[in-house]
């Protein structure tokens, strides 16, 4: 099972009132700037530096 399902099944048995969109993809920045913008909340779990500091910078753009 991909790390962002285990995640999503996860944090849903603890909290199953809460949405999780978990993204198991490689995502361009078009792509990721739209699910940005979409949400309250971004967990990062990526264990990609240039990913984490790329979602950093979009997320305080």
């Amino acid at each position: 099972m991909p790390k962002v399902e285990s995640a999503q099944l996860e944090l849903s048995a603890i909290n199953p009132h809460i949405r999780i969109d978990a993204i198991n993809d490689r995502l361009d920045d078009k792509h990721i700037a739209a699910h940005i913008a979409a949400c309250d909340l971004l967990l990062d779990c990526s264990d990609n530096v240039a990913m984490r500091d790329r979602l950093n910078s979009l997320c305080h753009a």
